[in-house]
């Protein structure tokens, strides 16, 4: 494919069973599951991402 500025670029094949794989075992989206396949994710780095609990004190003053 070519950008507008006349860069050629290509798009990354990734295997449609390894996308449904990733779909069904972490319960995302085809998408997500399509770009976590794509930048080479490991299995932590997805848990990471898809279960990012923020812990947030409120800590009131009076």
């Amino acid at each position: 494919m070519k950008s507008i500025n006349g860069v050629n670029w290509k798009k990354n094949i990734v295997p449609e069973r390894l996308i449904l794989k990733n779909k069904q075992d972490y319960n995302i989206s085809y998408l997500l599951s399509k770009i976590f396949l794509d930048n080479k994710y490991n299995e932590e780095e997805i848990q990471n991402s898809i279960f990012n609990f923020s812990k947030t004190d409120i800590i009131y003053q009076n």
